[in-house]
């Protein structure tokens, strides 16, 4: 609920709110695998993950020391789960938004048995890194364009995950190929939550709480779905068919994005 509890702090600028929120969460999945590793590996995984633990309890106290309070909103007639999921756009935007994430979990749950069938110069690991690195991008584009170009950097993110997706199945055995299409789909994947979001809020701002709440949910559920797809197009077709898969979805995404021009993604944004 942080993305949403940042919009309500600066309503006016939600887009940047949203990916000020979720740009330590970005560096930390980007720098979190290989710093983890090498903790793990200089004091063991033991001492390392009580050592998680401590630093995410002193989090949580920092957060309860220094966050803001707001105040208690009005519960409004009408309102509510069931109010929200009918309104205008909030459809299209989970819609487009559970097709994305599902395309980018059937490969990126799968990535070491695509790196190793492709046998390249670079090991998982590397491929990952790269990955991080392009989504901070992501995110710091989003954060410029969300409030003033919603739609045409939502379609242009999107766009651009289909083709990077595409490309790794046309170049998989290319190591420069595809360290280049991982880094633009890194971007890709740290830009659209935050414009997805963003969406979200605008397009129910009577109760942006659920509408990320929906949104949150959604992505889970992507997630989890995006695993097992790709585990089914693994185990039936190999490694080989996983970008295309995701790439299908993403098109599908494209589309659903394209056709919300009258409520959820406008021109007008």
């Amino acid at each position: 609920m942080v993305p949403a509890y940042a919009a309500r702090l600066a309503p006016e600028r939600s887009g940047k709110a949203i990916a000020t929120a979720l740009a330590g969460m970005t560096v930390g999945l980007s720098l979190g695998i290989p710093a983890g590793t090498a903790l793990g590996g200089l004091i063991g995984w033991r001492w390392t993950f009580g050592l998680l633990t401590v630093l995410a309890l002193a989090l949580a106290a920092a957060a309860l020391w220094r966050l803001p309070q707001l105040p208690g909103e009005r519960v409004r007639r009408g309102g509510g789960l069931l109010a929200t999921i009918r309104t205008p756009g909030i459809a299209a935007i989970n819609t487009a938004s559970i097709a994305t994430v599902l395309g980018f979990y059937v490969l990126y749950t799968y990535i070491a048995p695509f790196v190793e069938r492709a046998a390249l110069d670079v090991s998982t690991g590397t491929v990952l890194f790269v990955f991080g690195l392009g989504s901070m991008g992501g995110v710091w584009i989003a954060g410029i364009t969300a409030d003033r170009r919603l739609r045409t950097a939502t379609l242009g993110l999107l766009t651009l995950a289909t083709l990077c997706l595409a490309s790794l199945g046309l170049f998989a055995y290319s190591t420069a190929a595809v360290l280049l299409g991982v880094l633009l789909w890194g971007a890709t994947h740290g830009g659209i939550p935050t414009l997805m979001q963003t969406a979200g809020v605008r397009a129910a701002p009577q109760d942006p709480d659920t509408a990320n709440s929906l949104w949150v949910t959604g992505w889970n559920i992507g997630m989890a779905g995006g695993s097992l797809l790709g585990g089914v197009a693994l185990t039936g077709a190999g490694t080989g068919a996983l970008p295309w898969t995701a790439s299908a979805l993403l098109a599908a995404s494209v589309l659903t994005v394209a056709l919300a021009r009258r409520t959820g993604l406008p021109p007008a944004n």
